[in-house]
């Protein structure tokens, strides 16, 4: 299993992994966020259905990966089970301010190599 680390200052952390013609390369992302303070903004970690929803930061039908504490420390791994699916992914809090002007959000796509 390959991991990749996702930072909250949009850096990508991780460890290439070998493999055979037409494996799948399955990747677990490690989500990692500062804890809740007086001196931080408080972040979280949403799994958004669709592209859509993606785009127009639409949280009604989004699904919580990770409330504001968990991505404290080493933060926490979600696996990217399914091939060829995108996972959108974005902060929510206060309303879903860092969706919305774009700064936590983003995509991932597994891919076969």
């Amino acid at each position: 299993m390959e991991y990749f680390r996702l930072n909250t200052n949009g850096s990508v952390q991780g460890n290439p992994g070998k493999a055979g013609a037409g494996d799948l390369i399955r990747k677990c992302g490690v989500f990692k966020y500062d804890p809740p303070s007086p001196n931080t903004f408080p972040h979280s970690v949403y799994l958004l259905p669709n592209f859509r929803s993606f785009t127009k930061c639409n949280l009604r039908k989004a699904t919580m990966v990770g409330n504001v504490t968990k991505g404290g420390g080493e933060g926490f791994k979600f696996e990217l089970k399914r091939p060829r699916q995108r996972y959108y992914f974005a902060c929510v809090e206060r309303n879903g301010f860092h969706c919305v002007n774009g700064t936590m959000k983003f995509f991932v796509k597994p891919i076969f190599r």
